[in-house]
């Protein structure tokens, strides 16, 4: 389906844009909430 592709596509492209440093960020905070979960 032409829709299913177009949507992936999107989808890449928005995470492309998301910024490498907010993206390390991100992984930094759930790697400590993995930490200090009991």
């Amino acid at each position: 389906m032409p829709s299913r592709r177009l949507y992936r596509k999107a989808a890449r492209a928005l995470l492309d844009s998301v910024p490498a440093s907010y993206r390390s960020v991100a992984r930094n905070s759930l790697s400590k909430s993995w930490l200090t979960w009991p």
